[in-house]
């Protein structure tokens, strides 16, 4: 072999070698309208929503194989669940039955992770590149490998969700490991194709989720009034970013009772309100209540059992609704004077009891 063709060939190794598969994990909270990105704020109880990302660089062929592992940091105010991804469309042809991937317990595809306690395991999965489909009818079904998977920017390897402990503080999502292959030739008819290891890097492979009190709706550190009108009128809009507190996409006696609930309760370490156990349960009643009442609310002249003045201090006046009740609840959770119904220089569970027994028999007045 002549010195030329010795060059010639050492350049094609070093090509071989220089490949690379660039790798992206990034975030985004209950607002799925916002951008993707590697720091996040969330409100506790909320579902995370994550998307792990490949680029394919230095290579003519795309992706054969990728296998990623996605951990969080041990020192967490709370442990995180983690739950299975779902792959990306690019990566059709790496999940069983087409690719090889993991599988469950009940055979389906488990491309998007094993969950475990520390975080997801074996993303990913890779393409039949060995010419000829697998005996086993669960994997490897497609012989004809994709050449472009990765190649034309950022693929979607696989996204997912996981729901935010009701702690707060500072959370790191981020990528553990990772390891690809890359097509080393273009496909042909009948004949195994092979691949070859890629280097693996990730700048953007960690994320960074700010968990703010579930009840906190405008992250501000405090549960005061200005978090119950904020959902009060954000549930009125049906806006699912802050009053679709349980994410089940519907607005329902379910959001309230979760909200109230998570209010009169209070977060760890978030300056709240002290309330008895009691007092949590007849509010949240008081509540339930509301929300069965309506949009259109209560007549203020139907809760002639109490100072109703001191309830219907939101317009329009003359009607006892939603934002009255949580105008109340601040009041109440705060001891101020003007919550007290019976007049007795103490605002305690009777003053929300007198409240919630008015609200009821309004109801029932009111109900055909």
């Amino acid at each position: 072999m002549n010195r030329t063709s010795c060059i010639a060939l050492l350049a094609a190794a070093s090509v071989a070698q220089a490949q690379h598969v660039d790798l992206s994990l990034l975030a985004v909270g209950s607002d799925l309208n916002e951008p993707l990105a590697s720091s996040v704020e969330i409100n506790g109880g909320r579902r995370l929503t994550w998307e792990l990302s490949a680029s394919v660089t230095d290579s003519s062929l795309g992706l054969a194989f990728i296998a990623v592992d996605l951990g969080a940091d041990g020192a967490h105010p709370a442990p995180l669940t983690f739950e299975q991804g779902v792959g990306g469309a690019d990566f059709a042809s790496f999940e069983p039955p087409l690719g090889f991937a993991r599988l469950n317990q009940d055979d389906t595809s488990a491309f998007g992770g094993d969950a475990g306690e520390c975080g997801l395991r074996d993303i990913g999965g890779g393409q039949n590149t060995a010419g000829l489909a697998s005996t086993d009818l669960r994997f490897g079904q497609t012989i004809d490998p994709e050449t472009d998977v990765g190649l034309s920017g950022w693929a979607t390897v696989a996204d997912g969700s996981l729901v935010m402990p009701d702690i707060t503080g500072d959370y790191v999502i981020r990528i553990d490991r990772a390891g690809a292959t890359v097509l080393g030739s273009t496909p042909i008819e009948d004949f195994a194709t092979p691949v070859r290891k890629a280097e693996t890097a990730w700048a953007a492979g960690e994320v960074t989720i700010t968990v703010y009190c579930s009840a906190d709706l405008d992250r501000n550190g405090l549960l005061d009034l200005a978090d119950i009108t904020m959902f009060v009128e954000q549930f009125l809009a049906m806006n699912p970013v802050v009053s679709d507190v349980n994410d089940d996409e519907l607005f329902d006696l379910a959001d309230i009772t979760a909200f109230v609930g998570a209010f009169v309760s209070g977060c760890p370490s978030v300056p709240g309100h002290a309330l008895t156990q009691e007092e949590q349960d007849v509010l949240e009643q008081l509540a339930q209540q509301m929300a069965q009442a309506g949009s259109g609310g209560l007549s203020a002249a139907s809760m002639s059992s109490i100072n109703v003045s001191l309830v219907d201090t939101v317009e329009p006046f003359g009607v006892v609704n939603a934002a009255d009740i949580a105008a109340y609840i601040e009041r109440f959770a705060a001891r101020s004077p003007d919550a007290d119904l019976t007049a007795n220089s103490t605002v305690d569970v009777q003053d929300a009891q007198a409240l919630l027994n008015a609200v009821e028999n309004a109801d029932a007045a009111q109900t055909p």
